[in-house]
């Protein structure tokens, strides 16, 4: 009990003069303490929560497209510029699937002429 007194004491001289008669764990009344529990923290926000779904949706699908038009479709001039590599890239990617190879070309020239003949000799028998 006396050790505790002293300890006390100790505490009270090491306070500051101003807060020297105030207790350590109290230094806003209960009345302001219930009042800010009670209150809704809500900022004054007055957007509906779709909003900010919608603004995230917009943020990650507004800056990739923006990327993609500037690398391919953005018109850089003539010069060389930084996606001129991808750009090439692209094009001779799109050129090896959209064209059609030697053999596959003389097929569909053999196809066509066969097909052509066949079809208006069976047009000139029904005549």
């Amino acid at each position: 009990m006396h050790r505790a007194r002293q300890l006390n004491m100790l505490l009270q001289l090491t306070k500051p003069a101003a807060l020297r008669g105030v207790s350590l764990g109290r230094y806003a009344s209960t009345k302001t303490r219930q009042n800010r529990h009670n209150t809704k923290d809500d900022g004054g926000d007055f957007r509906p929560p779709w909003v900010y779904s919608g603004s995230r949706f917009l943020t990650y699908t507004t800056i990739p497209l923006t990327l993609l038009y500037c690398a391919f479709l953005a018109d850089w001039g003539e010069r060389e510029h930084i996606f001129m590599p991808l750009r090439r890239w692209v094009s001779q990617y799109k050129q090896s699937i959209l064209s059609l190879s030697p053999e596959e070309a003389a097929l569909v020239r053999g196809n066509n002429g066969q097909a052509h003949g066949s079809s208006l000799s069976a047009a000139r028998e029904k005549s």
